[in-house]
């Protein structure tokens, strides 16, 4: 992990990139497109990193934890209206579970 925060610009001058540490062991790092819209963000710790991906009108379009690398746990997705679309459950990158709605 970091030791320090960054910010990185493309040659348009916007935000691309930046990462902040927030503790020992835990880093925030968020990736923004090319238009500097947030695309995805991701809060590592420890082994554990929670992720979220965003539609460029700033909804949510998917949010989970990964665990060493792999899906695991619920897994959400919506639809760029902001409404729920599926709830998937995870296990070691498997599937364990899927509700559409």
């Amino acid at each position: 992990i970091s030791t320090q925060n960054v910010k990185c610009y493309n040659r348009k001058n916007l935000l691309f990139y930046e990462s902040e540490v927030l503790g020992d062991n835990s880093l925030k790092a968020s990736k923004y497109d090319i238009n500097g819209i947030l695309d995805q963000r991701k809060l590592y710790n420890e082994n554990i990193i929670e992720f979220t991906s965003y539609y460029d009108n700033g909804q949510i379009l998917k949010e989970g934890n990964f665990k060493n690398h792999k899906k695991e746990g619920t897994w959400k997705e919506y639809y760029k209206d902001g409404n729920l679309k599926s709830v998937t459950e995870f296990k070691k990158d498997r599937i364990i579970n899927i509700v559409k709605y």
